[in-house]
Parts: C-alpha cells; sequence; structure tokens
C-alpha cells in the first residue's frame, strides 16, 4: 500500500514546516491529490491517523481534496475532463492532449493554533 509511504511523508514535511512555526500546533492539513495519482483517501488518512499516533501530530485532521484530471486537445485546442482514463479528445479524437490537471500531489493549506 503505497498510501503508507505517501503518509510518512507528509507527516515528515508537515513537522518540518511546524518546527518552523514553533509553538504553534498542527490542527488541519489540506492536500490537493490529483486522480491519476491513484491514492485511495479512506487508506490514506487510515495510514497518516496510524502514523501520528502519539506524536504532536496527533490531533491534526487530514482533508484531501481530489482533482479531476483535465486536458487541452493539441489538435483543436479544447478543453474537457477526461473520464475512465480515456486519453483522446471528445470532441476531434485525437490523442495529442496535454494534461492541465489531475496529477499533482500537494499540500494546499496547514492551519495551525496557538500552543497554549
Amino acid at each position: 500500500m503505497h498510501e503508507t509511504g505517501l503518509a510518512q511523508e507528509i507527516v515528515n514535511i508537515v513537522e518540518e514546516i511546524a518546527r518552523q512555526h514553533s509553538p504553534k500546533q498542527v490542527i488541519r492539513i489540506t492536500l490537493n491529490i490529483g486522480e491519476m495519482v491513484a491514492v485511495v483517501p479512506d487508506m490514506l488518512k487510515f495510514a497518516f491517523q496510524a502514523i501520528v499516533e502519539n506524536t504532536p501530530l496527533n490531533n491534526a485532521r487530514l482533508e484531501v481534496q481530489i482533482i479531476p484530471v483535465t486536458a487541452v486537445c493539441n489538435k483543436c485546442r479544447k478543453s474537457f475532463h477526461i473520464s475512465q482514463f480515456e486519453f483522446s479528445c471528445p470532441y476531434c479524437s485525437s490523442v495529442d492532449l496535454t494534461v492541465r490537471s489531475g496529477d499533482e500531489f500537494l499540500i494546499k493549506e496547514l492551519e495551525f493554533k496557538e500552543c497554549p
């Protein structure tokens, strides 16, 4: 399950950022994950919770926003959503496409609160 490795990397990055903003506590982490990354959000959240148990991130809430796969056709220049991974233009049937979104995996936002 690659979600565990991804969760560990998220924790590593967030812990480093949190150290830079001490004495604040991370309470929410928002991720943007593209459909093409093939991450199961519930599995990622489960792995994250297991990793952060008994750590300063224990109470942090992980939110996942799935970004749809969109592309533009390099032939007819129309934009469209790619569904079911059919990488051809629905307007002209060209396969000469440029993916615009749906392949990202990024920490979009961190929410902090002051430590008591």
